[in-house]
């Protein structure tokens, strides 16, 4: 079975102190009873624009897809995202000053999320419509404890921008959820508060692996 993976890094290889092997799209490749394979287009920083960039032959050639994007998507943010990269370009030091002064000043967002909850809507129905086999949406995490002291308008975004994923599963019927529960957010991520721990990764898998070999 061919599993395409199209996600941000929360799937990726990252700098922190978990082991490429124990996130969950390799133990989906060692662990499942199913033989798998995996074209796995996880990259950091992505939003669900590319579900509009994946290459006809890798939806060809795949049986199930597999995705994991939104939290880019959606976070209120204090720069636009056209400021965001012209800021990148600036020299550190002055760069750092620039945002010191936004943060003082500047309130984060929504108007300011990456991508719009028409956009997102837009990229997840492109990609259903495109895609007939079976879908798997890992759903964005809620907000956690850590999460929501950095960012206090986190939570109501993300259940916004989910909300627009629970509407699509109403109207096709190949799309599949995992959703990981409120109450173990804070015991399934990492000190920065969304990106999965250890066992965040493997609840992930196991409830992969359930539906896959379904």
């Amino acid at each position: 079975m061919n599993c395409l993976i199209i996600a941000d890094s929360l799937a990726a290889e990252r700098p922190d102190n978990i082991n490429n092997d124990k996130r969950w799209p390799i133990l989906l490749l060692n662990n499942s009873k199913s033989k798998v394979r995996l074209i796995n287009l996880a990259k950091g920083f992505s939003t669900s624009k590319r579900l509009k960039k994946v290459s006809t032959q890798n939806l060809n050639d795949s049986d199930v897809a597999i995705i994991q994007l939104g939290i880019v998507d959606c976070t209120p943010r204090i720069f636009h995202k056209i400021e965001t990269q012209l800021i990148a370009r600036i020299p550190k030091v002055i760069r750092n000053k620039i945002i010191k002064i936004a943060k003082k000043y500047r309130k984060r967002s929504k108007t300011r999320s990456y991508v719009s909850l028409l956009d997102f809507e837009k990229n997840f129905t492109f990609f259903i419509k495109k895609f007939k086999k079976k879908i798997i949406i890992i759903k964005i995490l809620d907000a956690s404890t850590k999460s929501n002291e950095m960012n206090p308008m986190a939570g109501e975004s993300i259940e916004d921008y989910n909300r627009v994923l629970d509407s699509l599963n109403n109207i096709y019927d190949n799309i599949y959820f995992v959703e990981i529960p409120v109450d173990k957010i804070d015991e399934y991520t990492l000190n920065d508060g969304y990106h999965l721990n250890e066992i965040g990764h493997n609840y992930i898998s196991n409830k992969l692996i359930s539906l896959i070999n379904d």
